[in-house]
């Protein structure tokens, strides 16, 4: 395991990363190649909103929160439930831009998990990530008990098995590498056991 001080590091690359990747990417979210390009030209990426300024949205938000509440749990995961559908039943209510909508209806159904109505959406895309990825580098080294903890955080968002299967394998590619050196990191051994575990049933 490596130190403190390096997780540490890892976790405020991811943060920073996600945080200006959101914010040059998200407004070309979806959009097919050439309309991206037409929008905002050709690399280097530059930000384009708020005067040559870039705004994050719900991938790094969503993160943050689950840091709030796995920082609120001390790593026990029924704490850390309860923390995460707190604060992202209130989510909406502070107008987020940039969220998307399977995440603001996935955090206004939360209202209703008392009913046993769970929150999550039937959707596939790739906003629940960052959240598996910051997870993998915080309880680094934890095995079998990370793919648990991803799959509980992915599905109070995304109930499809292709969006939970992502967050699997990120997980996994996330943990490798902040467990191996640089100079022994194989990038292709790793996604290559990462997919045939998460195929693996459980």
């Amino acid at each position: 395991m490596h130190t403190t001080h390096l997780r540490k590091d890892h976790l405020h690359g991811l943060m920073v990363g996600v945080a200006i990747g959101d914010a040059l990417g998200g407004v070309r979210a979806g959009l097919p190649r050439r309309v991206a390009l037409k929008m905002s030209g050709r690399p280097p990426l530059h930000y384009s909103l708020l005067g040559g300024r870039g705004l994050y949205g719900d991938e790094t938000q969503l993160m943050l929160l689950a840091a709030q509440a796995l920082l609120r749990s001390r790593s026990d995961l029924r704490s850390y439930r309860r923390a995460f559908q707190k604060r992202l039943s209130w989510y909406p209510l502070g107008f987020p831009p940039g969220a998307r909508r399977a995440t603001r209806l996935a955090a206004s159904r939360c209202w209703l998990m008392r009913l046993r109505i769970p929150s999550g959406i039937d959707s596939e895309d790739n906003a629940a990530a960052t959240r598996a990825i910051f997870s993998a580098l915080a309880m680094h080294g934890t095995g079998h008990r990370l793919s648990r903890w991803v799959e509980e955080s992915t599905k109070f968002t995304h109930t499809h098995p292709m969006a939970i299967a992502g967050c699997q394998v990120l997980a996994q590619l996330a943990e490798y590498a902040a467990l191996t050196s640089p100079a022994e990191f194989d990038a292709a051994q790793a996604v290559h056991q990462a997919i045939r575990n998460c195929n693996q049933p459980s």
